[in-house]
């Protein structure tokens, strides 16, 4: 079994732990403990995503080495002691920290070049591509902060454009978002990072900016945060409980639509019903049907003799 390494760097508090204990248990950790350096060890298969006549269709397994590193200053000379053994680099931003985007460039970038094999700068230098993969976490919050409108510069959410020009000017492989607590494109990241080290035609025909199956740019779809997240595969997350009224775009539509369905069917006349036949009622007042009519009484005449 071949097995791959991959090194997630990036800033402190990005979520880079997060990501790899949702992706090796399925759950999210509560506690937030700073990392120095981990390890993860995993099995996965994967097959071609763009198969041809010399590939097989069916899924290769690989074992997956995972290396969380800590992003703070006082490891700068621990962390890169991983870097000439691993495969693919994760560098991991939060999309609603624009410091920790503009560090890719600033800071881990220069860091992991400066850091490789000469090995592993022939093998990318010829096709321009680096072996480094953006991961944009925190996706469940990204449209919470624009609904907010909060004004803090941190807490600006990076955008597609950036993204893209930052790929483009640094030679990457691309971009992939996911939320360790909805676990939403959890399992892509590493899917896609393992295509784009085994299969050579990955990274010349993936766009550059990938989302995650079954997912569209996102654009019109606002994720909720989730309670609880499921310890199987297939896993069913808990919404949590609020007492503010949902404003989402599905249910603003659901509501109008449902309040013109009320309007039209009150304007709609109303069905006819089988009725018991009413007695008549005569035209004129006086008489009452349901008594009889009085016999008259005959006048007694008075007779006065003189």
């Amino acid at each position: 079994m071949r097995a791959i390494t991959c090194t997630v760097v990036g800033d402190g508090s990005t979520g880079k732990t997060s990501l790899l204990i949702s992706y090796t248990t399925n759950t999210f950790p509560q506690d937030y403990v700073p990392t120095v350096f981990d390890n993860y060890s995993t099995n996965l298969s994967v097959s071609d995503p763009f198969p041809n006549s010399k590939s097989s269709l069916e899924k290769q397994v690989f074992k997956m080495n995972l290396w969380d590193t800590a992003g703070q200053e006082e490891y700068d000379t621990l962390r890169p002691l991983s870097y000439p053994q691993t495969d693919i680099f994760l560098i991991c931003f939060a999309i609603n920290d624009i410091i920790s985007f503009n560090n890719i460039k600033n800071r881990w970038i220069p860091e992991i070049l400066n850091n490789l094999t000469q090995s592993h700068l022939k093998k990318y230098e010829q096709s321009n591509k680096y072996p480094i993969l953006l991961v944009g976490t925190k996706s469940d919050i990204k449209y919470e902060n624009n609904n907010n409108n909060n004004n803090n510069n941190n807490n600006k959410i990076v955008t597609k454009e950036d993204i893209e020009t930052l790929i483009k000017e640094h030679g990457l492989l691309g971009y992939i978002e996911c939320s360790a607590l909805t676990q939403v494109g959890v399992k892509d990241v590493f899917e896609k990072a393992v295509q784009l080290v085994v299969f050579d035609s990955t990274s010349s025909k993936l766009p550059l900016y990938i989302t995650p199956e079954g997912d569209d740019d996102g654009a019109d779809d606002i994720p909720k945060k989730e309670s609880n997240v499921g310890d199987d595969n297939n896993t069913q997350a808990v919404t949590k409980p609020s007492s503010k009224v949902s404003t989402s775009h599905d249910d603003i539509i659901n509501r109008h639509t449902s309040t013109e369905a009320h309007a039209v069917i009150s304007e709609q006349p109303k069905p006819h019903t089988s009725q018991k036949p009413k007695r008549k009622i005569h035209s004129n007042a006086n008489t009452r049907p349901s008594q009889k009519p009085k016999s008259k009484k005959k006048k007694n005449k008075l007779c006065v003799i003189l």
